[in-house]
């Protein structure tokens, strides 16, 4: 009597005005079809770590989320994997060397 679909019944009616999901797992599809979680993945790479602070605050204050991070220290065979795309271009084996130069900051944004 008291819950939100309670408040808002139709009088005379079993229908009612207001939705609500019959359980957690329930509540959790119905979130995840109308509002749908959409992430991406931002490298902050070698050469700008030093001003990762920066560039988080800036990232956050365009609406996103930081929603998990890692730094790590590529390896040039790990670099050669995650730009393997590019294998064969003129700029591969410095893009690889760059992004194995240093420390680059990972993170999922949401």
């Amino acid at each position: 009597p008291e819950s939100l679909r309670a408040r808002f019944s139709m009088d005379g009616s079993d229908d009612n005005g207001l939705h609500g999901a019959q359980n957690e797992l329930e509540a959790e599809k119905e979130i995840q079809y109308f509002f749908p979680k959409e992430q991406t993945v931002a490298v902050i790479k070698p050469n700008s770590v030093d001003q990762k602070e920066g560039i988080i605050k800036k990232i956050e204050e365009s609406g996103f989320k930081v929603s998990l991070s890692k730094e790590q220290h590529l390896t040039k065979d790990v670099a050669s994997q995650l730009y393997a795309d590019h294998q064969g271009s003129e700029y591969f084996n410095d893009l690889t060397d760059f992004m194995s130069s240093g420390p680059s900051l990972f993170m999922v944004l949401t």
